[in-house]
């Protein structure tokens, strides 16, 4: 008799515990949908971005995808997936798809182009202080970071956004530091760009 209940016992503990490796695996199951799902959602976006403005889109614009980018290019420069037969030409704008400019054209290869970013050792870009319209010059440092000039009674202060200098301007980057000795007559601006030009999945070209 008391085999038998030990026999029962045994088999209510195998029960017990193949239910719950099968709720483990529903649960990995469940886990794995929805980070495919996820994934999936990452890639519709993607795809209806570069559907929405095509290759050779009327709107104007063409949508690329970033092939390479630093540390594996030299500088401040990205590859993307679009080029001659793409219609892209050389000095191009390139933007994120948010709006913000970042760079252009340098080199057209048949199905690809080099990018040069705003923020490359040396570049000079024409831009603007949003919170006083001052123009300023940013000089690219390599990085994504930028470096400006200003007299020491200007007012700046950390955060302040740097707008490009267009009709229609948008943020280039946001000042990360300011650097001023009490003897010097200048302060220097360090400015962080909008983009991450080490993870920059997607960009714009406009023709």
């Amino acid at each position: 008799m008391a085999v038998g209940f030990r026999n029962l016992t045994n088999f209510f503990k195998s029960k017990n515990a193949l239910i719950e490796e099968n709720q483990i695996l529903r649960d990995k199951l469940s886990s794995n949908e929805l980070a495919d799902m996820s994934l999936q959602a990452v890639r519709d976006a993607e795809n209806s971005l570069l559907l929405n403005f095509g290759r050779t889109s009327p709107n104007k614009f063409i949508a690329a995808s970033v092939l390479i980018h630093p540390p594996k290019t030299a500088y401040d420069s990205l590859i993307i997936d679009a080029g001659a037969v793409d219609g892209v030409p050389l000095d191009a704008e390139v933007s994120l798809p948010e709006g913000p400019k970042i760079g252009t054209i340098i080199e057209v290869f048949s199905k690809s182009s080099r990018v040069k970013l705003y923020s490359s050792n040396g570049e000079e870009t024409n831009a603007v202080l949003e919170r006083s319209l001052v123009p300023v010059t940013l000089i690219g440092r390599g990085g994504g970071n930028f470096e400006i000039a200003l007299p020491r009674d200007v007012a700046v202060e950390v955060g302040d956004q740097i707008l490009s200098a267009h009709l229609s301007p948008s943020v280039i980057g946001v000042v990360g530091d300011i650097e001023m000795k009490p003897t010097d007559s200048f302060k220097k601006i360090i400015v962080r760009s909008v983009a991450n030009v080490y993870t920059v999945r997607l960009v714009i070209v406009t023709p």
